[in-house]
């Protein structure tokens, strides 16, 4: 479900690039840091507001295939993958998000 949603997202993003005459691979370059720390930030956000069911054994954090991500750390995730990436490239962080938010 991660994957179609993630494919979907692409879809609608690529759609809002074409309109502005932007280069798509700009998206691509962000979803390389914006995929890895929206998992962790979603595991995060998750262990943190189900602390009790992971307080007796801290190795159930890590264990991703048990179940557990939360929404709102992935998308804390993807602001700050995208955060991250435009800092580093100097692109216009707000510019871009009103390209890529209604892929979300």
């Amino acid at each position: 479900m991660i994957s179609l949603a993630i494919a979907i997202g692409l879809i609608a993003a690529w759609i809002n690039v074409k309109k502005r005459n932007e280069d798509f691979s700009v998206v691509i370059d962000i979803l390389l840091y914006c995929i890895p720390l929206g998992i962790v930030f979603s595991r995060g956000v998750y262990v943190i507001l189900h602390w009790t069911q992971f307080s007796g054994s801290l190795l159930s954090i890590v264990m991703i295939n048990n179940g557990g991500l939360s929404i709102y750390g992935a998308f804390m995730g993807f602001l700050a993958g995208a955060a991250i990436y435009f800092y580093h490239t100097g692109k216009s962080f707000w510019y871009w998000m009103d390209i890529l938010l209604p892929g979300m």
